[in-house]
């Protein structure tokens, strides 16, 4: 008998308004994406900077990623903008 897939449904919000629900099944590969959606994450656009990506275990303070041998990268700052 197959095993039921079970599954963990988060909810994004920003300025009190939902905008996008994401669904993710549970296994030992999304572990750590689930404990970090539990954790009420800062998303940081790193669009056409991409060398910036940061991987698990890397840190990210004051504008900057910060890899285990201590060398930082800043994230240069988008300009705001408001969708209609």
């Amino acid at each position: 008998m197959e095993e039921e897939r079970q599954y963990k449904t988060f909810v994004f919000v920003a300025d009190e308004d939902v905008f996008h629900t994401f669904r993710i099944e549970e296994n030992s590969y999304s572990e750590a994406l689930i404990a970090g959606m539990r954790s009420n994450p800062i998303v940081v656009e790193v669009t056409g900077q991409e060398h910036y990506s940061a991987e698990p275990g890397w840190k990210y303070s004051n504008g900057a990623f910060y890899r285990a041998d201590h060398y930082s990268y800043s994230v240069q700052e988008q300009d705001d903008y408001e969708v209609e």
